[in-house]
């Protein structure tokens, strides 16, 4: 394996991990949200879960200003 083999393996490896992060990051604020609507009462229940995860989606994006 020549080096430049190995440092595209490893960067394919970290942005893999860093995908793997993200994901469980977005989940976590998902998860979030859903306690915060779910304390409010809002319904139903489809329409709370895909909410959430818009929420997640600008809670990430504004992580990374």
């Amino acid at each position: 394996m020549t080096d430049l083999e190995f440092l595209e393996a490893k960067n394919n490896s970290l942005e893999n991990r860093i995908r793997a992060l993200r994901s469980t990051l977005r989940d976590e604020f998902a998860k979030a949200a859903l306690i915060g609507y779910t304390a409010h009462g809002w319904q139903p229940l489809e329409l709370m879960v895909q909410k959430c995860y818009q929420t997640a989606d600008l809670m990430l994006k504004e992580r990374e200003k």
